[in-house]
């Protein structure tokens, strides 16, 4: 079975900005964006900047897209139906 927290290339919990890049499914360059927005926390190893594993999987998270359908719509040529939506 695949480690879904694979160890990094030093062996921490802080990730590269290709590291995260990678995991997130962006380019280096939208990490960095990111960074410079304020929306990806980031710590500094001398010249180097690092995020933690911990704040990219939260901004993955934030950023998920819930799928929501509604059941309870008929279509064109149906009646009208008393289900509820199935989204909250």
């Amino acid at each position: 079975m695949k480690d879904s927290n694979p160890p990094t290339e030093h062996g921490s919990d802080l990730l590269t900005v290709s590291e995260t890049a990678e995991r997130l499914g962006l380019k280096p360059s939208t990490i960095r964006a990111l960074i410079r927005q304020g929306r990806i926390p980031f710590v500094k190893e001398g010249w180097h900047v690092r995020i933690r594993r911990s704040d990219a999987e939260a901004y993955n998270a934030s950023t998920a897209v819930q799928m929501c359908f509604d059941f309870g719509t008929p279509a064109p040529d149906e009646g009208k139906t008393d289900a509820g939506s199935s989204c909250a």
